[in-house]
């Protein structure tokens, strides 16, 4: 007896109506999903934060009676310990050996064990391999920055949307970015192998590039408007910055060039988590670099297939997925 609960006013509840789900679909908030979750003894998210786990408008007035199963929407490289353990979950799913053993393996820094977690995988990673299939050519150089706890307002009240700063424009991450985009070196390798340059924004951020005139050579793309899975299967190369993006890619045995120009600042607390088991000069499926003419670079390395450096990055690859079914 499952219900999916979706936002009303997205493009998501359009698609999922004319893909036949209309009669299981329930408006987040509304009063049918309040009478629902009285009644639920399961509830299954790929987030876990309050408005999923703990929804305010539900324990405001009940005592919440279901047992949650934390899906997730990404594999968790960093450690999210602090952020995780607090909460009560009745399942945890993991994707990678790796991850599976930082976070249920004893001595880890959380209290989840073998008893919660389970190595699954995701069942998006199915549909990746089945997006790849129905593509003709890899024609994209997809870039996919991540966001940043400092670069986003407080979510606004019940949810999980945040609004950028007013001074996203002034910001190091966006200087940097948008000397990336308006790289015409970059431009060039792409047109030379026959890409297209994309940027691919995590969904706190798409917002913020909302009206930002980039150059004509890069197409502007949003979790909304595209199938994202199509999106990976096309992208010859990636370029994010943190993001777990990079393991959809590498699903498809496709590389990353990791544009780390703040690590000192991310990876040591001042975004969500700090490092975790995953380093990414040693674990990353390509170059960990600082600059925009070094991201050229290693796009231009990347090209060739052949290259000790891509069968390095291959194998490390190989071994996060042993099993890609």
């Amino acid at each position: 007896n499952a219900w999916f609960v979706v936002d009303k006013d997205t493009a998501t509840w359009k698609r999922l109506r004319k893909e036949g789900f209309g009669s299981r679909l329930v408006a987040y908030g509304s009063l049918k999903w309040m009478a629902l979750m009285f009644r639920t003894t399961l509830l299954a998210s790929s987030h876990a934060g309050p408005p999923q786990a703990n929804p305010p408008k539900f324990i405001e007035h009940f005592v919440p009676r279901w047992k949650f199963a934390f899906l997730q929407h990404g594999v968790i490289k960093d450690d999210l310990s602090a952020w995780l353990n607090p909460k009560e979950m009745f399942l945890f799913v993991v994707s990678t050996p790796d991850e599976y053993e930082s976070i249920a393996a004893s001595g880890t820094s959380y209290r989840f064990s073998d008893k919660e977690v389970a190595l699954t995988g995701l069942p998006r990673f199915d549909d990746l391999l089945r997006a790849k299939d129905s593509i003709k050519k890899q024609d994209l150089l997809l870039l996919c920055p991540t966001w940043r706890h400092w670069l986003v307002k407080d979510d606004i009240a019940g949810t999980q949307e945040r609004l950028a700063v007013d001074t996203f424009k002034e910001s190091e991450f966006f200087l940097n970015w948008m000397g990336l985009l308006e790289s015409t070196e970059l431009r060039d390798a792409a047109t030379a192998a026959g890409l297209q340059i994309a940027i691919l924004a995590h969904p706190n951020l798409e917002q913020a590039f909302e009206g930002i005139a980039v150059p004509s050579w890069v197409q502007l793309m949003t979790y909304e408007d595209t199938d994202v899975r199509s999106i990976f299967a096309r992208a010859k190369i990636g370029i994010t910055d943190y993001s777990s993006v990079a393991f959809n890619l590498a699903y498809l045995n496709t590389p990353s060039v990791y544009f780390q120009f703040d690590a000192d600042k991310v990876l040591n607390g001042g975004h969500v988590g700090r490092a975790g088991y995953y380093k990414y000069p040693d674990n990353g499926f390509g170059p960990v670099v600082e600059t925009v003419n070094d991201v050229v670079q290693s796009v231009h390395e990347l090209l060739d297939d052949t290259s000790s450096q891509s069968q390095l990055y291959a194998r490390r690859i190989d071994s996060t997925f042993p099993s890609r079914d």
